[in-house]
């Protein structure tokens, strides 16, 4: 559960870390993002070059080439875009609610057979996506903690 702004961020990090053996070599990396706007992970993957966040869901920005990242991160050779598609690395599905629609969403994600780290703010929403998750076979690599 969240209690910072860069929580969501750092849980996403935390699951490329426990899905993706070579990341820290890895130059570039693909993660799918339903239904939020990307925070700045550039700053906790230092040899990651390139972060190329696809959005997917209501209320999200099209996708830009315009490289996002910071200055600091720009100087050095590093991007933040967003695109329409590409081969992912991770789904994020950070902050769903525990509707019917919610559930078909679920069973499409893990479909595609790609991690998938789940967010959430309150202790019923987790409790609901990690029953959720079990309920459709998805396997579990890390249980549900909180981010403190």
């Amino acid at each position: 559960m969240a209690k910072e702004a860069a929580s969501v961020t750092l849980t996403i990090t935390m699951a490329l870390e426990d899905t993706i053996p070579d990341l820290a070599q890895r130059k570039r990396v693909y993660v799918h993002v339903v239904s939020t706007e990307m925070m700045e992970m550039l700053y906790f993957l230092p040899r990651l070059q390139n972060l190329v966040v696809v959005n997917a869901g209501p209320n999200v920005e099209t996708p830009c080439q315009t490289n996002a990242a910071c200055d600091r991160c720009r100087n050095l050779g590093r991007s933040r875009t967003s695109g329409k598609s590409h081969p992912l690395d991770l789904i994020a599905r950070v902050h769903g609610s525990g509707t019917a629609a919610w559930r078909f969403s679920l069973e499409m994600i893990l479909d595609n057979g790609k991690p998938v780290v789940f967010t959430a703010y309150q202790r019923l929403e987790v409790e609901w996506k990690e029953k959720a998750s079990k309920e459709t076979g998805a396997r579990v690599v890390e249980d549900v903690e909180a981010n403190i």
